[in-house]
């Protein structure tokens, strides 16, 4: 009987969540990309990744940048074909904030400093308000990549909104549900000044 080396069953692990990946992420583009539970799945393969690779010193590449990871990931995004540059860019910004999430729960403060992910600091926070803006941008970005149009913004600006709900709102400390409350006015008022649907 073969018998099985640490080496062969790392490699086991590591091809395992990488076929995970490639399949959930085939799955997300065929199903209109919508689907940010399957994106948090494929994030908890790919911290799962991490996990599994060291970095040159020997330490867990949490934040993935290692030779080994990288070509992992970039087998994922070839196998599950995403093999243009601008959807690649695309997929990459929107799974980093789920990742870094998952990240942040498996790693202990000190591997997160290690890895460039200062915990609970002042600059995480600005790296996670980022990513999370550039997540944002991404999921409601149109397909064609279009955002400066006057009906691609439009389009943009109405999946914002519809992301928010009264109860939000109402959940808001009161200076905030203030806030919240004439931006909305605000918005009305904008939509209220731009030409409307000709009536047949």
């Amino acid at each position: 009987m073969l018998r099985v080396t640490t080496r062969d069953s790392l490699q086991a692990q590591v091809e395992e969540l990488t076929s995970a990946a490639v399949r959930k992420l085939s799955e997300w583009r065929s199903t209109g990309r919508g689907n940010t539970s399957l994106l948090r799945d494929i994030a908890q393969d790919i911290a799962s990744l991490r996990a599994l690779h060291r970095t040159n010193e020997g330490a867990t590449d949490w934040g993935g940048r290692s030779h080994e990871y990288r070509q992992t990931m970039s087998s994922i995004y070839t196998r599950a074909g995403v093999t243009d540059d601008v959807e690649r860019q695309r997929v990459q910004n929107l799974l980093r904030h789920h990742v870094g999430n998952v990240v942040r729960e498996r790693a202990t403060d000190a591997e997160l400093e290690r890895s460039g992910f200062p915990a609970g600091s002042p600059a995480a926070r600005l790296w996670e308000k980022r990513d999370e803006a550039i997540r944002l941008v991404e999921e409601i970005k149109p397909a064609d990549g279009n955002t400066t149009s006057a009906d691609a913004r439009l389009a943009m600006a109405l999946k914002l909104v519809e992301g928010v709900t009264a109860d939000a709102v109402e959940a808001l400390e009161p200076r905030a549900q203030a806030a919240a409350r004439e931006l909305a006015r605000r918005l009305a008022e904008h939509a209220a000044a731009l030409p409307q649907p000709q009536t047949p």
